[in-house]
C-alpha cells in the first residue's frame, strides 16, 4: 500500500466527504510534501505541483473539513516535525515557519511581498494556496479593478515564472512601485468554493487561469457515504489520523534532501497513454476553439502526467539509485491508469458546471444573477418526483415570467432540469412541469419538451 491509499484508508473513516474530494487531498499532500525535488526531464512538464479546485454544495460535502482539517493539518504536522529534526528548533518556531508556507488570499502585491520576504529563508522551500472560501476571492477579482491582474498572477505562480508586479503610482516613488515575484517557486493549491458557475464565465477559461486547476464537483446527489455525528468509532479514526504523519517521516526525508535531485522516467507503455490523451485533446479542441469545455479539457494531458508521477511517488517511499548514481522514479502503466480514472471522474463531475458557464452569457438582456439560478434549481429539486409547474415557480420565486424563462432555459441547456408537458384529455392549456435531473416522470402521463420547443412555446 502506498501513501495515497494509506491516506485514503484513514481519511474515509474520519469524514463522509466525497471520496473524489479525499483523493484530491491525497494527491495535494503527495505533491506538496514529496514533489519539490522531483524533476521531470522527459517531458514539457517539469514540475509536480498540482492545483485542485473543489466545487460543491456548502455544508454537506465537507469542503472545509477536507481542506483545513485533513489535508492542510496533515501537511503542517509533517513539516513541523521535519523542521524540528533538521534545524533543532522549538515547537512554536516550527509552527510559525510552517504557517508562512500557507496563504489563503490577498492582492497580487501582498502575496508577492510575502513570497519575496520568505523564499530565501533556509527553512522554506515550498508554498500552498489553501482556502475554503475561494469564491469570494474570485468574485472580488472579477469586480475590482485593482485585482484585474489576479488571474495572470496566479498562472505565474503555478508555472514558477518570476516577474515584476507594478503598484499604483499614487503617492509612491518610482522605486517603490515595483514588487519582484521570485522565479522558480514551488506552489501547490487546494481551494474550495460553491458551484463553479457562480464565479466563472467563458472568458475566465480562455485566459488560461482555470486550466491550471484540476476541478471537481460534488453535490447532495453525488454523496456516496453518510457518517452519523455521534459515532463511537470516531475517536479511533482521529487516533489513526494523528498517527499517520509519523509513519511518513522517513519518506519525507528521502524526498527532501536539498542536495539530492530525483528524476522521473516513464515506461514506453505509460508514455504512450499520456501522449494519446494529448493527441485527442488537441484534435477535439481544434474542432471548436470557441468551446470553453474543450479548451479546459485541452490541459488534461498535463494533469494526467502530474497525477501519474504522484502515483509513482506514492508507491516509492525511497527512490533508488541507478547505474549512473542518479535517484530515479519510474512511472508505469498502472500509475497512469489509476490517475486517469480519477481525472475522468473529475471531468464527468464538472461537465454540468461548464454547461451552465456556457449558457450564462446568453442571459445578457436581463442580467439575471447566478444566485437566482441556484434558487430556481433548488425550487425544482425540492419538488421531488411530483415536479413543479411554471406557475408555481413564478409564485415561489417572485420572478417575472420572462426572468424565470431565461433561468429555466439555462438549467435545461445544462441538463440540470428537464421539462415535460402533462397529458390531459380535458379542455384548456396543458401544463408545463419541471423536474430535477434523474427524476423524470412516467412518459405515459407526460410528453418531454426540448429546449428549442420550450423557446417556441414561450414566444
Amino acid at each position: 500500500m502506498g501513501f495515497i491509499e494509506d491516506f485514503m484508508k484513514v481519511a474515509t473513516k474520519l469524514t463522509d466527504a466525497p471520496e473524489l474530494y479525499l483523493r484530491a487531498a491525497a494527491y495535494f499532500c503527495t505533491s506538496f510534501l514529496f514533489g519539490v525535488n522531483v524533476y521531470c526531464t522527459d517531458s514539457r512538464v517539469e514540475r509536480n505541483n498540482v492545483w485542485f479546485m473543489l466545487s460543491g454544495t456548502s455544508g454537506i460535502t465537507r469542503k472545509s473539513t477536507v481542506i483545513n482539517f485533513i489535508a492542510v493539518k496533515f501537511c503542517k504536522v509533517v513539516l513541523e516535525e521535519a523542521l524540528k529534526r533538521r534545524f533543532g528548533i522549538k515547537d512554536s518556531e516550527a509552527k510559525r515557519l510552517v504557517n508562512l508556507m500557507f496563504f489563503e488570499s490577498g492582492t497580487s502585491e501582498g502575496i508577492t511581498d510575502h513570497l519575496s520576504l520568505t523564499h530565501d529563508m533556509p527553512e522554506i522551500d515550498r508554498y500552498a494556496l489553501a482556502s475554503t472560501e475561494y469564491g469570494a476571492v474570485l468574485s472580488a477579482a472579477s469586480k475590482k479593478d485593482y485585482l484585474s491582474d489576479y488571474y495572470t498572477f496566479l498562472s505565474k505562480l503555478y508555472s514558477g515564472e518570476g516577474g515584476n508586479v507594478l503598484l499604483s503610482s499614487k503617492g509612491k516613488k518610482p522605486e517603490d512601485r515595483i514588487r519582484q515575484l521570485p522565479e522558480g517557486l514551488y506552489v501547490c493549491a487546494l481551494v474550495g468554493l460553491q458551484e463553479l458557475y457562480n464565479y466563472f464565465d467563458p472568458r475566465t477559461i480562455t485566459q488560461g487561469f482555470a486550466r491550471r486547476f484540476i476541478m471537481l464537483h460534488a453535490d447532495i446527489e453525488s454523496k456516496e457515504r453518510r457518517l452519523p455525528p455521534i459515532d463511537p468509532t470516531y475517536k479511533i479514526a482521529k487516533a489513526q489520523f494523528k498517527n499517520l504523519p509519523s509513519r511518513y517521516e522517513n519518506m519525507f526525508d528521502n524526498y527532501n534532501d536539498p542536495a539530492t535531485m530525483i528524476f522521473v522516467t516513464f515506461t514506453p507503455e505509460a508514455r504512450q497513454i499520456v501522449n494519446k490523451v494529448w493527441e485527442k485533446c488537441e484534435r477535439d479542441y481544434e474542432q471548436d476553439p470557441t468551446d470553453s469545455w474543450l479548451l479546459y479539457k485541452q490541459a488534461s494531458w498535463e494533469h494526467l502526467y502530474k497525477l501519474s508521477v504522484l502515483e509513482a511517488i506514492s508507491r516509492t517511499p525511497d527512490p533508488q539509485y541507478d547505474v549512473t548514481n542518479t535517484r530515479m522514479i519510474s512511472v508505469d502503466e498502472k500509475d497512469v491508469k489509476r490517475a486517469g480514472e480519477f481525472l475522468k471522474a473529475c471531468l464527468e463531475s464538472m461537465r454540468p458546471m461548464f454547461a451552465l458557464i456556457e449558457a450564462a452569457p446568453r442571459r445578457t438582456s436581463l442580467r439575471v444573477h447566478h444566485g437566482e439560478l441556484s434558487f430556481v434549481k433548488d425550487l425544482v429539486r425540492s419538488a421531488g418526483n411530483r415536479g413543479v409547474t411554471k406557475s408555481e415557480l413564478i409564485k415561489k420565486s417572485g420572478l417575472l415570467a420572462r426572468q424565470l424563462d431565461e433561468l429555466l432555459i439555462t438549467l435545461m441547456t445544462a441538463e440540470e432540469i428537464s421539462c415535460f408537458m402533462r397529458n390531459s384529455s380535458g379542455k384548456g392549456r396543458k401544463k408545463l412541469v419541471f423536474f430535477y435531473k434523474g427524476r423524470e416522470p412516467n412518459l405515459r402521463d407526460f410528453e418531454p419538451i426540448s429546449v428549442d420547443v420550450y423557446k417556441t412555446l414561450i414566444k
